[in-house]
């Protein structure tokens, strides 16, 4: 499975929502999510793709703008750097 298919299907299932809603363009914020929401979902990928994500990049990621794409990107540099 690539990055963004697993950070869509760890969003999916952490937010509650169906893998439909869960697309690169969608606005975390529209979610409904808070930043425990946003931790819960990094520490599923941090424990399953072996990556570290800092509490800053995670701290972005509540921004009303941020994006499904945004973690997706946190993710792949993070999967460089590991």
């Amino acid at each position: 499975m690539d990055i963004a298919s697993e950070v869509r299907s760890i969003a999916s299932r952490s937010f509650t929502r169906h893998i439909d809603d869960i697309q690169p363009e969608t606005v975390i914020a529209k979610l409904g999510v808070d930043y425990i929401d946003i931790a819960c979902v990094a520490i599923d990928l941090e424990d399953r793709l072996g990556i570290e994500l800092s509490h800053a990049e995670l701290v972005r990621l509540e921004k009303p703008t941020a994006t499904i794409a945004d973690l997706i990107g946190m993710v792949e540099r993070a999967k460089v750097m590991a």
